[in-house]
């Protein structure tokens, strides 16, 4: 399973990167704006710099604006990733004006994701439009009343047997104990809030037995 960083806020990234497990930072507009950035073309060409630097190997940016315009704003985007040496991912929602871009995006050679999926049968979609991702939002299915467990399975088989397969990309996930039980599912990975990461690095009964291994140690080393 791959762990990817849902923040736009480069502070995170920089507290969050350095400690290996990320193999990308996903944004979207919603992220970018509650991170106090403005979006522009020029905004997001320095998120994917930093991102770079931070040592993502992918950075996803969701499409905005005119749809008529997407498929220009990813070709951008796909530049973009390109003068930096990292491999950037047009994330597009799953509705009919996105949709109906897809084919315009997908013809520029890039990946692209199929975000805001709030129902497996959505899955079909993906496979229709040869996305590389799908990204199902996990806690706000359940938010919703749907039965995630069910839901995530139909969507594994649905990729298991699809003649495309796509990946699987969970968001939303409220808790670090959701990750495990994805990735037992055969989910292929998740994109998490720092806050979900931290408390993932960071449990107490690991934090406790660390302290004692150290002063273990310190004591051998003082005996001796």
């Amino acid at each position: 399973m791959k762990l990817y960083l849902d923040s736009a806020d480069t502070s995170a990234w920089q507290e969050l990167m350095p400690l290996g497990i990320f193999y990308g930072i996903t944004t979207n507009p919603l992220l970018i704006e509650r991170a106090g950035r403005s979006g522009t073309v020029e905004d997001v060409e320095a998120l994917v710099g930093e991102a770079k630097e931070q040592g993502a190997k992918q950075f996803h940016a969701q499409v905005s604006g005119d749809p008529a315009g997407y498929a220009d704003w990813a070709a951008g985007l796909y530049k973009m990733g390109e003068r930096f040496q990292i491999e950037t991912v047009v994330k597009i929602p799953l509705v009919p004006d996105a949709i109906a871009q897809i084919a315009a995006v997908k013809a520029l050679g890039g990946k692209i994701l199929a975000t805001a999926c709030y129902h497996a049968n959505q899955g079909t979609l993906a496979v229709a439009v040869e996305a590389d991702f799908i990204a199902p939002y996990v806690g706000r299915m359940a938010a919703a009343g749907l039965d995630t467990d069910e839901q995530m399975q139909q969507l594994v088989g649905l990729r298991d047997h699809a003649l495309h397969r796509f990946e699987i990309l969970c968001g939303s996930i409220k808790t670090a104990e959701e990750i495990a039980e994805l990735g037992a599912i055969g989910i292929d990975s998740v994109t998490i809030s720092p806050d979900v990461a931290r408390a993932l690095v960071n449990n107490t009964n690991s934090l406790t037995a660390f302290e004692d291994f150290e002063r273990a140690a310190k004591a051998s080393a003082t005996k001796a």
